[in-house]
């Protein structure tokens, strides 16, 4: 499983982007743009090498802010 940092970084990415293109839509997540996600996130944990419990949880995607925003179909 990909760490929550990645797509906090692609989600700024994004943001600075659309920023350029259109000035509304910057303050969206992901740029205003739909991202799909593909597979089963409670199976899989991010490795994080010496890392507690708490290390490892917080570094999955279900601790980003930008889960408020997901729909799971």
């Amino acid at each position: 499983m990909i760490n929550r940092l990645t797509f906090e970084s692609f989600d700024r990415t994004l943001h600075d982007i659309m920023k350029n293109v259109v000035n509304t839509i910057s303050n969206l997540s992901f740029g205003g743009r739909t991202m799909v996600f593909g597979g089963d996130f409670c199976q899989f944990l991010s490795v994080v090498p010496k890392g507690g419990r708490a290390y490892i949880i917080h570094a999955t995607i279900k601790s980003l802010p930008l889960v408020q925003h997901f729909e799971v179909e």
